[in-house]
């Protein structure tokens, strides 16, 4: 039985759909070679590729580290192989046939990757339609709401053949057969995707600015961000192989962020600008929101920087400047400025060694003097304050407990309270690139040392969901703030999970009220 090839990568390129028609000649002859010229074994991988930083997520016996959706039976494995095929009730509006997914959660449940290189092995039995998802998410009854999906498809009755980017860059001739395995790798590496079948490339798309893929509502989540792998079961008639299934996270994170990033759709009242930082050596943006009564005098505003949580950046999740725009309007807090920062997608609000993310640096000692030098703010502690969402959040209290002289108080929501023996197998590519894998280094720097040793007790507000997965280190930062006597509220928010937009729905106002209660403090 032939061994073939299908490779997926992400890379970005000025492109919209598009369709590629391939020759066959020569295209179905290709092995994967291993070790010594031979295949290597089902389910393994050598020690070099183990050097590379390749890992398995399928260990050829369980679905261990693996979560269906809606019919578990679906997905089997049999002599080394997960085997999809949809055993499950159709959903009406949904295909009105059976379909499953099983989505990788990892060991902890909490799998995901942003830059990566992904490989599998698969083969289809005739008249079969399945796919691949990457950047996706757990969902229940329902198709993936987020991410991508590769097709697999050799003789299933749909243009959209194996190696598809569905419906955004779609191949449409059958490079590769029933009955024969090939293999898929997916590489991701900032906004371009790149896809080959045996080496060669069928695919090479990268996302626009405000892409937005006109296809039935649920696909307006397709976006290049971060999360998990997802296998298909699509119907009772499709019956899809996989197997060799692996991943190696990528950790050349400096090269392929953008720090720039306008909103895709205009925020009201809001203006993206951009300053040279001299430590990252090029722009970085942030978004501003002035209040009223700004433009019709020179008085001097208090303002409040948020920070961004992992792999976000300044122009995810506005909510809050609707929030603080309807809240000064009512009266209800006193006017200030909104900044929301760029600090590096995965920086931890920190400095990496080699010096080629600098996500203190930025928002120390570039973005709060050149705001402070080009807006009129209150350039003291007394009018300036920092919040933010779950890296973002830590961000906040690391900052205020570091600094106490630039900042009157500090809220976090859903903050990444973690420790570094917690986050290095999460992120082994941040954590290389950023702590150069030293968990010392991490914890040395880690907004739960900050509180313990801040010099000075700086009023934090913390709100995290009972149902977010960061509910217990938020606990443990409440801890040591309880022993070390600090000015805090603490929040626990009934059924909340790790979702920003509910979080600031139900707590920002109260945060900018906090916040207004300290200024001039």
């Amino acid at each position: 039985m032939k061994h073939l090839t299908v490779t997926l990568l992400l890379v970005t390129l000025p492109l919209t759909a598009q369709k590629h028609k391939m020759p066959m000649t020569g295209f179905l002859q290709s092995d994967i070679r291993h070790d010594a010229g031979q295949p290597a074994p089902p389910n393994t991988i050598t020690s070099a590729e183990r050097k590379a930083g390749w890992t398995l997520l399928f260990d050829g016996r369980s679905l261990a580290g693996w979560k269906a959706s809606e019919d578990p039976a679906s997905f089997t494995v049999r002599d080394g192989m997960i085997v999809a095929h949809a055993r499950g009730t159709p959903i009406r509006g949904q295909g009105n046939h059976p379909k499953c997914h099983l989505f990788y959660t990892g060991p902890d449940g909490r799998a995901s990757f942003t830059n990566f290189e992904f490989s599998a092995d698969v083969k289809t039995e005739p008249g079969s339609n399945g796919g691949i998802y990457f950047h996706t998410a757990f969902v229940a009854n329902a198709w993936p709401q987020a991410g991508f999906e590769v097709q697999i498809n050799n003789s299933y009755p749909d243009e959209k053949k194996t190696g598809s980017l569905y419906a955004v860059s779609d191949v449409t001739k059958a490079l590769v057969r029933d009955k024969e395995w090939f293999n898929l790798h997916v590489a991701v590496r900032g906004k371009r995707v790149e896809i080959e079948l045996n080496g060669r490339t069928v695919v090479d798309w990268t996302e626009p600015p405000g892409f937005v893929l006109d296809r039935p509502p649920w696909y307006t989540a397709r976006k290049l961000s971060h999360g998990t792998f997802a296998l298909q079961a699509h119907d009772d008639k499709s019956v899809v192989y996989f197997r060799n299934i692996r991943v190696r996270p990528l950790d050349d994170l400096a090269a392929h962020e953008s720090w720039t990033n306008p909103p895709q759709v205009p925020i009201p009242g809001v203006e993206h600008r951009t300053f040279q930082s001299a430590s990252m050596r090029h722009a970085v943006g942030f978004n501003l929101y002035l209040p009223p009564g700004y433009t019709e005098s020179d008085q001097r505003f208090p303002v409040v920087y948020y920070l961004h949580g992992m792999t976000d950046n300044e122009s995810t999740h506005p909510q809050l400047f609707g929030i603080l725009d309807r809240a000064i309007r009512a009266g209800k807090v006193p006017p200030m400025i909104l900044v929301y920062a760029m600090c590096g997608r995965t920086s931890f609000y920190a400095d990496s060694p080699d010096g080629e993310i600098m996500g203190e640096t930025v928002f120390i000692r570039e973005l709060i003097p050149h705001v402070d030098k080009t807006i009129r703010t209150i350039a003291s502690r007394e009018g300036r304050a920092v919040m933010g969402f779950s890296m973002g959040g830590a961000g906040a209290v690391k900052f205020a407990c570091k600094y106490p002289e630039l900042f009157s108080s500090a809220v976090s929501f859903s903050g990444g309270f973690t420790a570094g023996a917690f986050e290095k197998p999460r992120f082994p590519a941040v954590f290389k690139k950023m702590f150069a894998d030293d968990v010392k280094l991490f914890d040395a720097q880690s907004a739960l040392t900050m509180a313990a040793t801040a010099r000075r007790k700086i009023p934090l507000r913390l709100v995290v969901g009972t149902r977010d997965k960061l509910l217990e280190p938020n606990r443990r930062m409440r801890a040591v703030l309880e022993e070390r006597k600090m000015d805090f509220d603490y929040e626990e928010l009934q059924g909340v999970a790790h979702n920003a937009p509910l979080v600031f729905q139900a707590q920002g106002l109260q945060a900018f009220q906090f916040i207004a209660r300290h200024f001039r403090r």
